[in-house]
């Protein structure tokens, strides 16, 4: 175990090499929920770069610094990071996960389109729902009725 504990500090004994090993192991570092909103991206004269999506995540994280730098230097073994400096990158994080998502529902629907569309334009009527709202309303309406009808439970 001694001999496989040297043999990976002598890999990781390069700056490159010891970005790599941050980046590989980045959510046991940082937790998984910090995984997606922090990515290491330069490691240099002992010095941790981490770009970040927006001011709340770098003001959030930023208070976590001695621990991250306590969690690399543990995990690369030794004193590898003594500051970490974050650069604010909103290009590198996804902003597309909320509209797939809305997308997949809407292509998921599978109610006859033109009781969906005389549904959808009698809640508009009726409560001036704006168009996609009234057709989200529109589509929970038949999905409750269809699980209704069949028996299922309603989520």
């Amino acid at each position: 175990m001694k001999q496989q504990v040297k043999s990976i500090q002598t890999v990781i004994s390069e700056s490159p090499n010891k970005l790599l090993f941050a980046i590989m192991n980045w959510s046991e570092i940082v937790g998984k929920n910090n995984a997606e909103i922090t990515i290491p991206i330069r490691l240099k004269q002992k010095i941790l770069e981490i770009a970040v999506p927006n001011n709340i995540v770098l003001a959030t994280v930023s208070k976590f610094s001695r621990l991250i730098i306590d969690r690399m230097n543990a995990k690369t073994g030794g004193e590898n990071v003594l500051r970490l400096k974050f650069s604010i990158v909103p290009s590198l994080f996804n902003k597309t996960k909320k509209i797939e998502k809305k997308r997949v529902v809407q292509k998921a629907s599978d109610f006859p389109e033109e009781e969906i569309i005389q549904k959808k334009l009698e809640l508009m009527q009726k409560f001036g729902f704006d168009e996609e709202t009234a057709e989200n309303a529109a589509n929970i309406e038949f999905f409750i009725t269809k699980n209704k009808k069949s028996n299922k439970p309603e989520i």
